[in-house]
């Protein structure tokens, strides 16, 4: 265990920010915050922390964060694969519209990413990710460091605590900290043992009872997952990973806020995608776009409480982050090539009963190579909608479904026969709006996978 809070003790204190009057306000504003941690976690589904109502108890420190924070009950992200959905929270566009649509591709300079918007507005800025096949996400940060194929949650934080405590005191940050233990539950060699004997036998619920549950509030089968492991053992391992997760970002996080140094700060903390835990008989992620893999959490919480703890049910997107963050600091998004999809949500902050009507959500699967179609994954390009309660997903190539997400939240009753003039209508113009999407890509230019980036991929499984 490190010890995290000397790290940061020493620390001197940094002088007030200034107040930013944001344009159209008579009011001041409260202050730019002196610190922004972005916390993403790797294939974390909203529906396994018990602030959005999982029965175990294995996030204890985000589940008592959430409580003094604003969380976001409907949270989609843009795709169910790893490097697109980062692309789109820190551009605020859509894969089919950035283009980095694969682990191991680069983001195009034509566009303006988070961390480009942070520096503009005179923050130091710094990307920490267990994984070499992010660098593709570096431009902007004036420091960026990867690991070698993988490193635990313990190394990461480890190293954005190294670098805060090089910091001058007067310097204002930006740190984004990608934790990749949660995507490894299924490798024996990256489990955590602790957190695998804590889930086993301290954790609750447990045995029978938890299968019961997972069925219930989870939409899994009767039985046995698909693969090796029964439902039990997949889930342990999954929540193992999570427990530990919680346990270091506990340390991190007070090391940060004992030391005072960088008050007033804002966290967030979220996930790029879900995972499938034998929902619609698959384990893994980035195959289909089920909202098993897609609903992820996002949990804000400043340290100044400029924002009262609230729940809020409007459906928002990964895409929105962006925006937020550009007019929280008094940035803009102005310079992106492409008109922007996300909206801040600040006003949502400020006020948890404000209407919202931000249209609907739109995610997309990762391209599938030879390898994928070999394994059975359905080939074409798929694309979803969500309004409303509703859910289109529609493959170029393949069937389309539609779900009512209210009586049907697991998306198991295809209704998509069920009106097939207004539905042939209404697919047609999602088709539309997606080619539209992918013509805007065209003006960016897509890339290819960086070969340095090869042997990780394969490491990983993702090759």
């Amino acid at each position: 265990m490190f010890a995290l809070r000397k790290q940061l003790l020493v620390i001197a204190g940094i002088a007030s920010a200034v107040a930013v009057v944001f344009p159209g306000c008579d009011r001041r504003e409260p202050e730019r915050p002196t610190a922004v941690f972005l916390i993403t976690i790797d294939t974390l589904r909203a529906d396994h922390l018990g602030c959005y109502g999982y029965r175990r108890q294995v996030s204890p420190f985000l589940d008592a964060l959430a409580a003094d924070s604003t969380v976001f009950e409907n949270v989609l992200a843009a795709s169910s694969h790893t490097a697109p959905s980062h692309a789109a929270l820190f551009t605020s566009l859509y894969p089919a519209q950035h283009v980095l649509l694969r682990n191991g591709e680069r983001m195009s300079d034509k566009l303006v990413t988070l961390a480009k918007l942070f520096q503009d507005a005179g923050y130091a800025t710094a990307g920490f990710t267990p994984v070499k096949f992010l660098n593709g996400l570096s431009a902007g940060f004036d420091e960026f460091k990867s690991g070698e194929v993988y490193a635990p949650a313990k190394e990461v934080l480890g190293w954005a605590l190294d670098w805060l405590q090089r910091r001058r005191p007067s310097t204002r940050v930006f740190v984004w900290v990608h934790l990749f233990d949660v995507h490894e539950w299924y490798k024996d060699e990256h489990l955590d043992p602790a957190g695998l004997e804590f889930v086993a036998t301290v954790a609750r619920p447990q045995g029978s009872e938890l299968e019961e549950y997972l069925r219930s509030a989870h939409g899994l089968p009767e039985g046995q997952f698909p693969g090796k492991r029964g439902v039990v053992e997949t889930i342990n391992r999954y929540d193992a990973q999570l427990w530990s997760v919680d346990r270091y970002l506990k340390r991190f996080f007070a090391a940060i806020t004992d030391s005072g140094s960088y008050d007033p700060s804002l966290w967030i903390i979220t996930s790029d995608h879900g995972e499938g835990l034998g929902n619609h008989g698959f384990l893994g992620h980035g195959k289909y776009i089920y909202n098993e893999q897609l609903w992820v959490p996002l949990i804000v919480h400043a340290t100044d409480r400029r924002y009262r703890p609230s729940r809020i049910r409007s459906q928002v997107e990964l895409v929105d982050i962006a925006p937020t963050l550009a007019e929280l600091v008094g940035g803009s998004l102005e310079a992106q090539p492409l008109s922007i999809v996300g909206h801040s949500l600040l006003r949502l902050l400020a006020n948890p009963a404000a209407r919202w009507e931000a249209g609907a959500a739109f995610a997309q699967r990762r391209p599938v190579d030879e390898k994928r179609l070999r394994e059975g994954w359905p080939p074409g390009d798929v694309f979803a909608f969500q309004e409303a309660g509703r859910k289109w997903i529609v493959n170029t190539v393949g069937e389309t479904e539609l779900y009512d997400l209210e009586q049907d939240p697991f998306e198991h009753v295809n209704l998509v026969d069920t009106e097939p003039d207004e539905i042939d209508a209404a697919v047609r113009e999602l088709i539309h709006r997606y080619d539209q999407m992918v013509e805007q890509g065209e003006l960016v230019g897509s890339g290819e996978i960086q070969p340095e980036f090869i042997d990780e991929l394969k490491a990983l499984g993702y090759l």
